[in-house]
């Protein structure tokens, strides 16, 4: 297999994005960039120079019709939309569209070069009751990812191997499951004053916000087109990242390091 080089792994995410954007276009679902990609585009209007991947979310209700319409309103035959509910292995909480002709190597599962997308929720008003919801929703996600995958999810051998285990063995995925979703939808974004990421949010407390700062979009440039971005992207950057336009010092300039090959025609899926 060929290997991909960092730029060419760049190229391909991004046309993953463009192809998305034009389904959401079509389709009226509202997205937006998020995470390092939103910085990204504000700061250096393209990738971070030292990042290499692409998120964007998009309130609960458009994630799910997008899930629901992929297959049959996406016309670049090699994408392929990944999400737990249609691949109940996935070790992720969100979806993920994969380019299907390439490969990642070091995976806990096999999946190709992609794009993420996280769904926004609502949060509850109580700052205590979102602290909560958050711990709550990893608990559940981490207690299926190691009944599913084991020590591999962790990357490491669990401190609470027995007691992952024991709660594992007792708990079906199904139900593990229902519980998630029971938990997420406890408070919906279109009834909710505050919202954000939580199935997969990395910044606990920092991810909720009020839901308006994610009601409206501008554009914004990316590398070489424009994509919708939370019209409140300021005060989004501001909360996760502080002083956002100063760069941060090279010993925090974190890449994820993927390596990716191009499969053969008769190996790809």
């Amino acid at each position: 297999m060929k290997q991909i080089s960092l730029d060419e792994i760049k190229t391909i995410e991004l046309d993953i994005l463009k192809a998305v954007h034009s389904i959401c276009v079509e389709n009226n679902l509202r997205y937006s960039l998020g995470g390092g990609t939103l910085l990204g585009a504000v700061r250096h209007k393209g990738f971070i120079p030292w990042d290499d991947d692409i998120d964007i979310m998009m309130p609960r209700a458009d994630y799910e019709r997008l899930i629901s319409l992929f297959a049959q309103v996406n016309s670049t035959p090699e994408l392929e939309l990944q999400e737990f509910k249609t691949h109940p292995t996935l070790p992720y909480p969100y979806a993920k569209i994969i380019n299907t002709k390439t490969q990642l190597s070091d995976q806990l599962i096999r999946t190709g070069i992609f794009i993420d997308i996280f769904p926004i929720d609502g949060f509850p008003k109580s700052d205590r009751l979102s602290k909560i919801k958050i711990k709550c929703a990893t608990l559940l996600w981490s207690l299926r990812s190691f009944k599913i995958h084991g020590n591999a999810y962790f990357g490491k051998k669990s401190r609470y191997q027995f007691i992952w285990r024991f709660a594992s063995a007792l708990c079906p995925v199904t139900f593990i499951d229902k519980l998630y979703q029971t938990l997420i939808f406890l408070h919906r974004y279109e009834k909710s004053d505050y919202a954000g990421v939580i199935a997969g949010g990395v910044y606990g407390m920092k991810e909720k916000m009020e839901k308006s700062y994610f009601e409206n979009t501008v554009s914004l440039t990316f590398e070489d087109a424009s994509f919708h971005c939370i019209s409140g992207y300021r005060e989004y950057l501001s909360k996760h990242y502080g002083n956002y336009m100063e760069l941060p010092p090279e010993d925090q300039r974190i890449t994820h390091n993927l390596h990716a090959f191009y499969l053969k025609p008769d190996q790809s899926s």
